[in-house]
């Protein structure tokens, strides 16, 4: 194949990297480029331009992680707790070597705390036991971080908050049944 194909072919690759927008716009002109660079390394894999071609790619995906987080920040602020979890695990599974990794944990689990604390009263125990499990899948993960104290924080207020809806069941268990036994005949 004449190198002026493969020059052509990266010039192509490299206008759909050139057209990828900022973080904060659609990102469809990104994945476009991704897949375009991903097509000349698959086409030409001992060119001299892959290594090129996987810097802009690394380059390409950390503007989608951007993106991501920014979106699921975005959730957080908005107190849709639940959305902001979900898109924190997202970004975990999508980008799993991010340098966001410890801040990713902490957001997961404050965000299952504050979607449990913030529920009805029929769904908050089983909400806050999700932000448990949360805490002790990441806990382990976060030793040693900055995160790692702020995290076991929020543990404590689940920990906290479950006790209190140990303590209302129990005593309305006892309600019932003093109820119940007034009743009999």
């Amino acid at each position: 194949m004449s190198s002026r194909v493969e020059e052509t072919e990266f010039m192509a690759a490299y206008c759909h990297y050139l057209d990828s927008p900022r973080d904060v716009l659609e990102q469809t002109n990104t994945y476009m480029a991704i897949n375009e660079l991903q097509s000349f390394i698959n086409r030409f894999p001992h060119s001299e331009r892959v290594s090129r071609c996987n810097d802009l790619i690394e380059e390409l995906r950390k503007k989608l992680e951007n993106k991501a987080f920014r979106n699921a920040i975005q959730y957080f602020n908005m107190e849709k707790y639940n959305s902001a979890s979900v898109a924190f695990h997202n970004i975990l599974h999508e980008f799993p070597d991010t340098d966001r990794r410890f801040e990713l944990y902490y957001m997961i689990v404050k965000s299952s705390y504050l979607y449990g604390k913030l529920s009805v009263k029929s769904k908050k125990r089983e909400r806050l036991m999700l932000a448990k499990e949360n805490y002790l899948k990441f806990a382990e993960k976060l030793v040693g971080s900055k995160y790692e104290k702020s995290t076991a924080d929020v543990y404590q207020r689940v920990e906290a908050e479950l006790k209190v809806i140990e303590a209302e069941t129990k005593l309305a268990n006892e309600e019932k049944i003093k109820t119940h036994e007034k009743n009999k005949p």
